[in-house]
């Protein structure tokens, strides 16, 4: 699975920042296409997503 080789990142800063964002997309493919019922807690989720885009 090439996209979980994505996750793993160097000592470095920014690609722990690049491979944290990775797992972030992997899990909501891997959470979308499993069929299973989670609670999205959306707000939660998009505040994350936007801390961790606004991250320098």
């Amino acid at each position: 699975m090439p996209e979980l080789r994505q996750t793993v990142a160097t000592a470095d800063r920014d690609d722990c920042l690049r491979a944290l964002k990775a797992a972030v997309e992997l899990y909501r493919k891997v959470r979308d296409s499993s069929g299973v019922a989670v609670e999205r807690r959306t707000e939660a989720e998009r505040v994350v997503a936007e801390f961790l885009t606004d991250f320098k």
